[in-house]
């Protein structure tokens, strides 16, 4: 049996809607027959709680471990600096770090999670860790603040570097990397982006001695995103025409770029696991 890593935005639904009403009992099908199914998206204005239930409002219901999100690759990215930040210090002591944040709420909850101060915009503290994702509320202040803090040393992280999503009617809207441009160029400083096309976003799927990556399948709609990642890690990939990348756009790709398989929609999946 295989194990399907599908992408949300442009795969499964763009916007408030599913690309397709059948693609719930797709999902069912595929579940029926064994395969294991993930779900992976960069946008990080939901962390896994309301992933899983937009899920469920469009018929497709999840285990929480199904769905892999960068708000919660954000998070596990700082634990994991924080743990090696404890483990340098003496005697193992705690040092209280500041971060800022951009972003919407369910990313901000996430780092809450960790024993971190958050920095406000006007707060005039000195900042560790500057945490960027998609905010549908951004304003020159929070990229001044940011950027303030980078050029001050802060360490820059982003959930991911997508210039767009796609929403209904097939348009598309600045997403992350449009903010993280913005940030880069003011700074001259990249940043670690912890969402596709790193492979620490599916970090505890690769490590599953199970896992034969042979039959482990993305289904997703961008080349620099999707396509990159699953080449990059060694699995199959699996470019679908719903998104944000056209036949045009995909015959030209090269490289880690080029998928294996390209698909019109998500009923051509089942064709491919025959």
């Amino acid at each position: 049996m295989a194990t399907l890593i599908f992408d949300l935005d442009g795969v499964i639904w763009r916007g408030e809607n599913l690309v397709s009403p059948d693609i719930p009992a797709i999902i069912k099908r595929l579940e029926r027959k064994g395969h294991r199914i993930y779900f992976l998206t960069n946008n990080s204005t939901l962390n896994q709680y309301g992933y899983q239930r937009k899920l469920a409002r469009l018929g497709i219901k999840v285990f929480l471990n199904q769905i892999i999100c960068s708000s919660n690759a954000a998070r596990q990215f700082l634990e994991k600096k924080l743990e090696n930040l404890k483990a340098r210090s003496f005697r193992g002591e705690e040092k209280k770090v500041n971060v800022f944040v951009i972003g919407e709420k369910p990313l901000v909850r996430e780092i809450e999670r960790l024993k971190v101060r958050l920095v406000g915009v006007y707060e005039h503290k000195k900042v560790d860790y500057v945490i960027v994702g998609a905010d549908w509320h951004l304003t020159y202040k929070k990229l001044e603040r940011a950027a303030e803090a980078i050029l001050e040393g802060a360490y820059f992280i982003a959930t991911n570097n997508d210039k767009t999503y796609p929403v209904q009617g097939r348009r598309l809207r600045p997403g992350c990397g449009a903010i993280v441009a913005a940030i880069r160029a003011s700074t001259n400083c990249r940043p670690y982006i912890v969402g596709k096309p790193n492979p620490f976003i599916i970090k505890g799927i690769l490590k599953n001695p199970g896992l034969d990556r042979n039959s482990t399948y993305i289904i997703g709609d961008r080349l620099d995103t999707d396509i990159l990642l699953a080449n990059r890690s060694g699995l199959r990939s699996v470019l679908v025409l719903s998104g944000t990348t056209t036949e045009k756009m995909a015959e030209k790709a090269k490289g880690r770029e080029k998928p294996e398989y390209i698909i019109r929609n998500l009923k051509e999946i089942e064709k491919i696991l025959k």
